[in-house]
């Protein structure tokens, strides 16, 4: 009897620590992809920041209005480039946030299942 309810406590345990491991690895997969979405938004902030001088400086050494209409029009046309770029870039890295984070749990959910399965049968 003895050995039994340890052998309970022993399996109590292992189930304990597989779940700790679980959310752990997940909660590690969660922090390095946020990390680089915001790796990314910095990166994107500070690009912006240098194509808004670069554009500042070509509208205001224009010399004729077309001049200046064109560094506008050429500013906006990378501007718009450049986000859909970026747009598509986060996107994906927040589908990936999504979907690596919860892989673990998913599988230790799935096991503990799969043993409730077996148990019962």
């Amino acid at each position: 009897m003895a050995s039994q309810t340890f052998n309970g406590y022993d399996a109590l345990i292992a189930l304990a620590q597989s779940n700790l491991d679980a959310m752990i690895h997940s909660s590690t997969t969660f922090t390095k992809i946020s990390e680089e979405i915001g790796k990314e938004i910095a990166s994107q902030a500070h690009d912006a920041s240098e194509r808004v001088a670069v554009a500042s400086r070509a509208t205001l050494s224009a010399k004729t209005f077309q001049e200046l209409l064109d560094a506008q029009v050429s500013f906006a046309t990378a501007s718009l480039d450049r986000f859909l770029a970026t747009s598509t870039k986060l996107s994906e890295l927040n589908s990936k946030l999504a979907l690596d984070s919860v892989v673990p749990i998913t599988k230790q959910v799935g096991a503990l299942l799969d043993k409730a399965k077996r148990t019962a049968a």
